[in-house]
């Protein structure tokens, strides 16, 4: 993707229970703010602690305290709620 944007805006699309969950969504992140001007939100799924992923299911439950520490370690500059649903929080990283 080549394109360029002022806000980039995500939901539900880091849900998806992948082989090696957190290295697409750490991936996915950093591509996201990569092509922002300004910043990006996404939410996903998960908690801290991390609630228990069932086997075969297509919802990966994120600790969203890993979540949360990579994201600082892009930016310094963000955003997190997670007050509004018990298993799924909410970020919105600045540049």
């Amino acid at each position: 993707m080549k394109e360029e944007f002022d806000i980039v805006v995500s939901s539900g699309t880091l849900n998806s229970n992948f082989q090696d969950p957190y290295r697409f969504r750490k991936k996915t992140i950093k591509t996201l703010f990569s092509h922002a001007h300004e910043a990006i939100s996404f939410n996903m799924a998960g908690f801290y602690p991390q609630p228990k992923n069932k086997n075969g299911s297509r919802v990966y439950y994120a600790d969203s305290l890993t979540i949360l520490k990579y994201c600082l370690s892009l930016s310094p500059k963000l955003i997190f709620r997670h007050h509004y649903h018990r298993k799924d929080f909410t970020i919105v990283m600045f540049k």
